[in-house]
């Protein structure tokens, strides 16, 4: 199966600066990737081992988190 865990970022820019970052380091990625709501703008970091990461700005799951605590 495909798995991965779901990280949040603070804005477009981080995300493009957290795949660049893992591209530099030699890992793979996809993306980044501009699906609008619910999905947001998102990529993906490969690991080998299968256990990618997602970082994503703009997905609607976060905006329902944050005024779940309002």
């Amino acid at each position: 199966g495909w798995a991965h865990l779901g990280v949040g970022c603070l804005s477009r820019e981080e995300v493009d600066h957290r795949l660049g970052d893992a591209a530099s380091a030699g890992f793979e990625v996809l993306g980044p990737c501009d699906d609008g709501p619910p999905v947001g703008y998102w990529g993906i970091i490969v690991d080998p081992d299968g256990h990618n990461l997602e970082v994503a700005f703009g997905q609607q799951v976060g905006v329902a988190v944050d005024h779940a605590h309002d």
